[in-house]
Order: structure tokens, then C-alpha cells, then sequence
């Protein structure tokens, strides 16, 4: 929000308010420009929806949660003009009236927060779990389907909903957005803003509705932006993956050439969607950022692991709308993708050394029985995958001559072999990281996970050997396990005497 919206004890000041409202009865806030009577439903609703939609694209979305933040500010708002309006007009308002627009203010204001999160989380889905929803927020306040209920049940936010949602299915919201994001336009979004809540005011039908529902006059701009940011939230991640797959196409000629949809931000939007690229697409952004071009099995394994857990659980991030997905999801999420992957440019793929923080993230991600086989099964196989994809972008930059050396330092690799061992073996293989290595294995145990898969079995193999392609790796190893079983039997260890 911007500061000369912001009083001094950080809480937005409404420009729009109520007589006998909390911003009147603070010493250190300033009274709104308007006053409106909380006793009146058209009143309520003006300074309802003008307070949430002043909020919108505020870029302070950490303080829309807080305590003296935007939500509570406008609950406060309410809260104290009723019991103003009791104690000095008499006016009592119904119970459920106050319970109402208590719930109405948590629903709109966290899809509000969110939708700015979103685009100033710079594509991070860490920094939007950690940072714009901190651990300190009750998860209650956070998005949930019950919210999303409540703003889809409302008639002043479904009418310019549709009106958005076919702004942006013909490119017209997409071409705005461009602008913005290549023509450094800051007034574009504004002005598409300013033009459809002018077109919406002088409408027919929708005049003949506001007056059916009893939604207030001049109003439509708040409620303009209110549906932006469900938009936003909600449905642009189906329209950048409509748009990858062939099945949206813009009519609009302004935006027929505008969409990449390969990049996080799809080429037109000034901002990386981070529900599109780490769980609806999370390999496309590596592609666009040209990740291991040279090695493009590597890339379709990670496709292949997120998909394969889409396809086994109902519960998959893949599968789910943005109101379905916990705070907890999507801080565990944010986990598996930057601890198995290292974010948007892939920096943590050959680096095990957090590789057990990430397969613990990814169990307790995947908490419930899966659509089909056994839970022990099913993470088994997705973590076997983990560590062959991880294993590939390991090899792929140890430079060939290393090969001998690797055979003669590395001992052996399973899960018969004592600690010493394997730390011993993952300290050669892998440096200071092995230790996350082993700790992987710790969680493994911990999780009942079943394990023995033939990528998973390639990828020892290849750890044990230092051979770079799999296939040879698992026959280099049995050499190896042939010569050992030699030296025993001959009492040949190798070692001078």
C-alpha cells in the first residue's frame, strides 16, 4: 500500500468510511474523505467493496494478514462503527449481518493479498509461502475453497468477472499487460481498469442486475478490480496452460503475437506466475531459462516425477485449484521444487546436500493414500526417481578422465552398508554433500519407503562406478561387485604389504 496511504501506526486509512468509525475513534489515524451509515445495506457495500479493491496491487502484501494490517483494519472498521451505532443511534444490527461481512472481509481481503503476492513474489513460490503468508498468520486467514464460495456467490463480483474472463480469453487484458511489461507503461493496467468499470457502468443489462441485486452505484471500478484479482489468483494459470496446450488463441489482433507460453511470465505478463511455473508447468520454465539444453532426458525425468505424482494421488498440486492448495502445501511445495531443483534455473539439481529436508517435504506433502497401490510404493518410486534425475545432473559435469579415479576411491553403495561406509562412499562421490545423502536415506527408513527401482538401481550404480550412462554403470558395478568377491576369496585386498 502506498505510504501516504498508511497511517502512522501502519494501518491503511480508508477512503471511504463510516460515521463512527475505528478511523475516527484513533487518535493517530485520520478520518476518511467519505462517511457513510453502517446501518444501511447499499452503505455497508460501498465501504465493504471500495475498501477491499484499495488494497489491490498495493505491493505490501505482507501487511495485508498482520495484525493492524488491511484485514484487521477494515474488520475494525466495521466492528467499531456497529457498536457506535448502538450506543449512540440506537441502531442495533443483526448478529448475522456482523458475522457476515467479518467473513466477507477475511475471504476478499486474502484473495487480495494473494493475487498481489503473486505478482511481486518474483516467481518464487519460497518467498510466496514464507514471506507473504508468514508462519505467524493463523492458516485460517489463508485462501481456502470456502473463500472462494463466498466471492463466487456474490453477484457484484460475478458479473465483471465474466466481463474479465472474456477480456482475457480474446487477449485484450493480455495486450494491457503487455504493455506494462514491455513498454515500462504504468498507467496501462489503470487505464484497462478505468475503461471496463466505464463500459460496465453504462451497460444495460448490467444496471438492470445492479438494480436487481441492490449493488450500489459507481461502484464499479472497486468491483473491477476485486475480479481482477480473482482472475488472477484462479484462472490465469488455466489460461497460460490453455494457451501452451493449443486450446485458447487470442482474437484480439493486438495480442495474436504476443504469447510465449514456455515463459513462467508467458510473454506478456510483467510478472513470473509462480501457481503456473512450479506446479501446473514446473519444467517449462527450465526449458525457457535453456537448463541442461544438452542433456534434455534430465528435464523430462523432472516432467516425468511431478506428473507421475499428479496421476497417482487426487490430492497433486497439479490437480488442484489455487483455493485447494493449504499454506502448508504451498510451503511444502516450495520446499520440493527448491531443494530437488534449485528454483527457475535448475542451480540445485546435482546438489544432494539438503536431498533428506526434501524427501521429508515431499512425504509429508504427500500425506494420504494414493488413487491406487500403497503409499510406501508410490513415494518409493517418486523418490528412486529424485535420486536418478539428481544423479544425472551430478554426472553430467564430471569430466570423463575422472571416471578411474572415482572406481578406485568409491567403495560401495546400498543399504546393507554401515554408516561409515556410506559416508565414506558419498563423501567421495559427492564431497561435503554426501552427509545429505545419507540423511535422505535416514528419511527413507523413517517413511517406510519401498526403494529398488531400475532408475533408482542405475543411479547407485553410476554413484558407485563414476560410469556416466546408466546402462553401463549397472554393468560396470557387477564387475565390481566380481572383482571384490575375488579378492575375498583370494585374499587379495589390494593392499601392499
Amino acid at each position: 500500500m502506498a505510504t501516504e496511504a498508511m497511517d502512522r501506526g501502519g494501518s491503511p486509512i480508508l477512503t471511504k468510511g463510516f460515521y463512527g468509525g475505528s478511523f475516527i475513534e484513533s487518535r493517530i489515524g485520520l478520518p476518511p474523505t467519505e462517511l457513510y451509515n453502517v446501518g444501511s445495506s447499499k452503505d455497508r457495500q460501498i465501504v465493504f467493496y471500495n475498501g477491499v479493491a484499495q488494497l489491490a496491487g498495493s505491493g505490501a502484501y505482507m501487511n495485508y494478514w498482520r495484525s493492524g494490517g488491511a484485514m484487521s483494519s477494515l474488520k475494525s472498521e466495521f466492528s467499531v462503527a456497529y457498536e457506535n451505532a448502538r450506543a449512540r443511534a440506537g441502531v442495533i444490527i443483526p448478529e448475522s449481518i456482523k458475522v457476515n461481512y467479518e467473513d466477507r472481509i477475511e475471504a476478499y481481503v486474502s484473495c487480495m493479498g494473494l493475487a498481489d503476492g503473486i505478482q511481486h513474489c518474483d516467481g518464487s513460490m519460497s518467498t510466496l509461502a514464507e514471506q507473504i503468508i508468514p508462519q505467524e498468520h493463523e492458516i485460517s486467514l489463508g485462501w481456502d475453497e470456502h473463500k472462494a464460495e463466498l466471492m463466487l456467490n456474490d453477484p457484484a463480483v460475478v458479473f465483471p468477472l465474466s466481463w474479465i474472463r472474456d477480456f482475457a480469453d480474446r487477449g485484450v487484458l493480455p495486450y494491457y499487460w503487455y504493455k506494462e511489461k514491455e513498454e515500462k507503461d504504468p498507467t496501462s493496467i489503470p487505464t484497462f481498469i478505468t475503461k471496463t468499470a466505464e463500459l460496465l457502468h453504462s451497460n444495460p443489462d448490467w444496471q438492470k442486475y445492479r438494480a436487481a441485486y441492490e449493488i450500489p452505484d459507481d461502484i464499479e471500478k472497486s468491483l473491477v478490480k476485486i475480479a481482477m484479482s480473482f482472475y488472477i489468483v484462479e484462472d490465469l494459470p488455466y489460461l497460460q496452460k490453455g494457451l501452451k496446450e493449443g486450446t485458447k488463441k487470442f482474437t484480439d489482433s493486438r495480442a495474436q503475437r504476443i504469447a510465449n507460453p514456455d515463459s513462467s511470465s508467458c510473454g506478456f505478463l510483467p510478472f513470473d506466475n509462480v501457481y503456473y511455473s512450479t506446479i501446473m508447468d514446473p519444467t517449462g520454465v527450465l526449458k525457457f531459462k535453456q537448463v541442461f539444453t544438452n542433456r534434455p532426458d534430465i528435464i523430462n525425468e523432472i516432467d516425468g516425477f511431478f506428473k507421475f505424482a499428479d496421476e497417482n494421488y487426487s490430492g497433486g498440486m497439479g490437480r488442484k485449484r489455487p483455493y485447494e492448495m493449504s499454506v502448508k502445501d504451498l510451503k511444502r511445495q516450495g520446499k520440493v521444487w527448491d531443494l530437488l531443483v534449485g528454483g527457475s534455473q535448475g542451480s540445485g539439481l546435482s546438489d544432494f546436500s539438503k536431498f533428506g529436508e526434501a524427501i521429508y517435504a515431499l512425504c509429508n506433502l504427500y500425506n494420504i493414500q494414493p488413487d491406487k497401490g500403497s503409499r510406501s510404493d508410490i513415494l518409493g518410486y517418486m523418490v528412486g526417481e529424485a535420486v536418478y534425475f539428481k544423479t544425472l545432473a551430478l554426472m553430467s559435469g564430471v569430466p570423463n578422465s575422472e571416471s578411474a579415479k572415482q572406481l578406485r576411491r568409491v567403495l560401495s553403495l546400498g543399504v546393507f552398508d554401515t554408516p561409515e561406509e556410506l559416508e565414506r562412499v558419498t563423501a567421495g562421490v559427492l564431497g561435503a554433500q554426501g552427509v545429505g545423502f545419507y540423511g535422505a536415506l535416514q528419511t527413507v527408513a523413517q517413511f517406510d519407503l519401498h526403494i529398488g527401482t531400475e532408475h533408482y538401481n542405475q543411479a547407485i550404480a553410476m554413484l558407485k562406478t563414476g560410469i556416466k550412462d546408466p546402462k553401463k554403470a549397472l554393468l560396470g558395478q557387477k564387475a565390481m561387485v566380481g572383482a571384490a568377491a575375488f579378492n575375498r576369496l583370494t585374499g587379495s585386498g589390494g593392499k601392499k604389504r
